[in-house]
C-alpha cells in the first residue's frame, strides 16, 4: 500500500501531541509539599544507565488527601526548557531514556504535585527543588 507523502505528514503532524511546557503553581497550600528528594544514577547494565528520583510528601499539610498525581519535568545540560515526562502516582520516578555512553550528560528535574481536578481547574502545587545529576559516559 502507497502513501503520499503529504498524507504521512498529515498523520505525523496530527498523532503527535505538543510538549507540554511547566505551568506556574497556582495553589500551593492546596496540595502537600514534596520532601526529602533523592536522586542517583543506576547503572542496569555496562551500556545502559537509569535515573532514579525518589521523595516523599509532607503529611502535615492541610490538603493531602487532594494530592492526585506528581508530573515529573527533565532538562537536559540548561534550565531553560523543562518539558514533561509524565505523571506518577507514587512518589517515585525512573528514567531510563538517558543512557549515552559517547558523553557526559547534565540531566535536571523538577517534580510538581497536582490536585484533584475542580470546576476552576486542577490545582498545581509548589515544585520541588531543581534535581541536578550527571550521568557520566
Amino acid at each position: 500500500m502507497k502513501y503520499s507523502i503529504f498524507t504521512v505528514c498529515l498523520i505525523f503532524i496530527i498523532g503527535c501531541e505538543p510538549e507540554r511546557s511547566i505551568v506556574p503553581n497556582t495553589h500551593d497550600n492546596r496540595v502537600p509539599e514534596i520532601i526529602n528528594v533523592t536522586a542517583w544514577v543506576d547503572s542496569i547494565s555496562p551500556t545502559r544507565k537509569v535515573v532514579r528520583i525518589r521523595w516523599a510528601k509532607d503529611t502535615l499539610k492541610q490538603y493531602t488527601d487532594q494530592l492526585k498525581n506528581w508530573e515529573v519535568f527533565r532538562s537536559l545540560n540548561d534550565t531553560a526548557q523543562f518539558t514533561s515526562r509524565g505523571t506518577t502516582f507514587i512518589p517515585a520516578w525512573d528514567d531510563a531514556s538517558v543512557h549515552r555512553t559517547d558523553r557526559d550528560v547534565t540531566v535536571f528535574y523538577k517534580i510538581f504535585p497536582n490536585g484533584e481536578l475542580t470546576t476552576k481547574g486542577q490545582f498545581i502545587g509548589k515544585p520541588s527543588d531543581v534535581i541536578k545529576l550527571t550521568v557520566r559516559k
